[in-house]
Order: structure tokens, then C-alpha cells, then sequence
């Protein structure tokens, strides 16, 4: 279990441009 719960961490540690631009999307979004 543990090496499956690193392997969803690295995996979504490796997007890290993904997690701003949902930021981003939202903050817009938001200020519409």
C-alpha cells in the first residue's frame, strides 16, 4: 500500500504547473 500511495504522490507532484493553472482557471472564473 505504501509503495502505490508514493506512486499517486510522485505522480501528482510531477504536474506542478497543473495545480496553478487550476488556480488560475478558478480565480478567473471567480473574478467573471
Amino acid at each position: 500500500m505504501q509503495k502505490l500511495s508514493e506512486q499517486n504522490v510522485s505522480q501528482l507532484d510531477l504536474p506542478a504547473d497543473f495545480g496553478e493553472q487550476m488556480l488560475h482557471a478558478a480565480q478567473y472564473c471567480q473574478s467573471r
